[in-house]
């Protein structure tokens, strides 16, 4: 089961993604895996790579920018459509 967590908070001026584990089923671990390598590519080239980058595990913390944001927010949108279609698979926190 891939667990996702995801916190845009501009009052705080944060923003934090965290993926965790690999999911069994091929397509939506290669849906999340996808995703995922885009907020990393996005988080990088804003100068804030990943604090974590492992086999199965990424974690995201970087300074709040409407820029990134709105990046953030589009991705986790097909997150949570992937997530609706396949519960057994992925868990939103």
């Amino acid at each position: 089961m891939t667990k996702v967590i995801m916190n845009i908070d501009p009052i705080s001026s944060s923003i934090m993604y965290d993926c965790l584990n690999h999911s069994s089923d091929y397509d939506t671990c290669t849906i999340i895996s996808t995703l995922t390598n885009v907020l990393v590519e996005t988080a990088t080239r804003l100068c804030h790579p990943p604090s974590i980058y492992e086999k199965g595990h990424v974690r995201i913390d970087m300074p709040y920018s409407e820029k990134a944001a709105w990046m953030f927010e589009t991705v986790f949108a097909v997150i949570q459509q992937a997530a609706e279609q396949n519960p057994e698979h992925i868990r939103i926190y």
